[in-house]
């Protein structure tokens, strides 16, 4: 196999249209489900998504008023059919896995990616952006974040959020060849990460992805590379914090209570031994996606030394220690491991 295969034109387009396939195919019969649970709250009674006025949105509900701004744009082209608004979800899912397939390809491309010591490991490097997005794209533990109308915010977020890094990652490789593209790659960066903040609060993190990207991927930057640094890490969170503070006080306040506060039903401490167990599960679904539940009736962990807990919680000092391990050994594996932690992890509290 030529060392330029990945690059041929009509492999690009067959990984691309094989994303959409196995998507479409995996998802077109959830187009016709009705409204549930809290679709009935935010979308069907929901009178901002009635019309596009910005400011109502925009007041209703600003650290999402990207994802409500959605609703009414589906509002406004079908009213209440679910068919529009589950085919918005499904196009937002095929985006997603699409910027899934092109960020891993650029991955491999960088600096200190995983070394490629023979021709079969070349060889099998290829097929992995495909089969990276493929197995995102159809993994039934997506079903409930495309399914559900309401959990659009979770998608949309994940969209911003992959663009992001993908852009950031183009903008820095191409730095020394192209400073044109360079400067467009680090203005969508800045773009997807403000549309991220406002799609869902767990985009918080993304700052810190951004900087994983060229701590695992680009090494420690040097005093050139600074500024770029900081263009991507401090400029989103900044202008952020800025908004917020100028527009929405009360908001930019609650986003810190929520940092110590916590959930007020449960202990802090019990909420974090119960997330030890809920990630374990989690894991053990993306492996055997077997008893998947739209609502979960998890129990709550009183203490660690409680048999599930314990082992849950070894497990996962385990992985940390083990991505660790694997950062000289091979930087894409280290990155997967410590990224899955980073993208759980929410202000607050985590959603699984």
């Amino acid at each position: 196999m030529p060392s330029n295969f990945a690059q041929r034109p009509s492999f690009l387009f067959a990984s691309l249209f094989s994303i959409l396939i196995v998507g479409f195919l995996g998802y077109c019969n959830s187009l016709e489900v009705p409204f549930l649970f809290d679709d009935m709250n935010n979308i069907v009674s929901e009178q901002n998504i009635q019309t596009l006025d910005l400011k109502k949105i925009w007041d209703g509900n600003t650290l999402r008023s990207v994802t409500v701004f959605t609703f009414a744009l589906n509002y406004r082209w079908g009213r209440l059919s679910p068919f529009g608004f589950h085919l918005f979800n499904l196009l937002i899912h095929l985006g997603c896995a699409i910027m899934v397939f092109l960020l891993v390809r650029l991955l491999l491309t960088a600096p200190f990616s995983s070394p490629r010591s023979s021709p079969e490991k070349s060889d099998v490097s290829t097929f992995i952006p495909l089969f990276a997005a493929l197995l995102f794209v159809s993994h039934p533990i997506q079903t409930q974040a495309v399914t559900y109308v309401v959990q659009r915010a979770a998608s949309l977020a994940t969209f911003f959020y992959v663009s992001a890094l993908y852009f950031y990652l183009a903008g820095r490789l191409s730095w020394n060849k192209d400073k044109r593209k360079s400067g467009a790659c680090f203005f969508f960066v800045s773009v997807c990460t403000l549309f991220a903040f406002f799609t869902k609060e767990i985009s918080a993190t993304l700052p810190f992805a951004l900087f994983a990207v060229e701590f695992f991927f680009l090494g420690w930057p040097d005093r050139k590379n600074v500024l770029r640094l900081a263009m991507a890490f401090f400029f989103p969170l900044f202008a952020l914090l800025s908004a917020l503070w100028l527009f929405k006080r009360p908001i930019f306040m609650a986003i810190f209570q929520r940092v110590f506060e916590g959930i007020p039903q449960i202990r802090t401490s019990h909420y974090l031994l119960t997330q030890c167990n809920v990630i374990g599960t989690y894991l053990r679904m993306l492996l055997v996606p077997i008893g998947q539940n739209l609502d979960y009736d998890y129990p709550i962990a009183q203490t660690l030394w409680e048999m599930p807990t314990l082992l849950s919680f070894s497990f996962l000092v385990a992985l940390w220690v083990w991505g660790g391990w694997l950062w000289r050994k091979n930087r894409l594996a280290s990155f997967a491991i410590f990224f899955f932690f980073l993208a759980l992890s929410e202000i607050g509290r985590a959603h699984v």
